[in-house]
């Protein structure tokens, strides 16, 4: 095993690792790991940033994508040219209890009440009741974006499901 699978399987629960094996996955290899960056979806942008701050693991959600932004070969490219890795985790991101929906129902102190879409998504239970609108002004000062939002009825929410991805 090499040492980038090693500390892939540090980081993440094998059961999850195991039940979908084609959605994580290593691209590259560096040694040994010194600097890692973090990026939703790699492209050769996310690549340029992490050579100039002196990354050389980026740990991303998503892999480059041919299918979306046709980036995919260039992003490799750049990784092997600059001995930088990638260590995508889809699903096993979504479903760990550190993951991307459980992150983001901490943010708003909820408590995990349940699980839903086979373990990509999480359900909270707010602490104190608010408006759509509070809930938004959280997520934009903590994650520093601009969640959307159709409509904000002006209710008070007490429950809140997350499913991170395409959702």
């Amino acid at each position: 095993m090499s040492l980038n699978t090693s500390l892939f399987y540090q980081i993440f629960p094998s059961d999850l690792l195991e039940e979908d094996l084609n959605q994580w996955g290593i691209v590259g290899t560096c040694s040994p790991p010194y600097r890692i960056g973090y990026a939703t979806t790699i492209t050769p942008d996310i690549v340029t940033q992490a050579i100039n701050q002196g990354v050389n693991i980026i740990v991303s959600h998503h892999k480059a994508w041919d299918f979306m932004f046709e980036q995919k070969d260039a992003v490799i490219e750049n990784l092997e040219k600059n001995s930088i890795s990638n260590i995508w985790a889809h699903t096993p991101l979504d479903k760990c209890q550190f993951g991307t929906g459980v992150s983001l129902l901490e943010l708003l102190n909820c408590s995990i009440t349940a699980s839903i879409d086979n373990g990509n998504g999480r359900v909270g239970k707010l602490n104190t009741s608010m408006t759509l609108s509070q809930v938004k002004s959280i997520f934009s000062r903590e994650i520093s974006e601009e969640p959307a939002r159709a409509f904000d009825s002006g209710k008070n929410i007490v429950n809140i499901g997350t499913v991170t991805g395409a959702g």
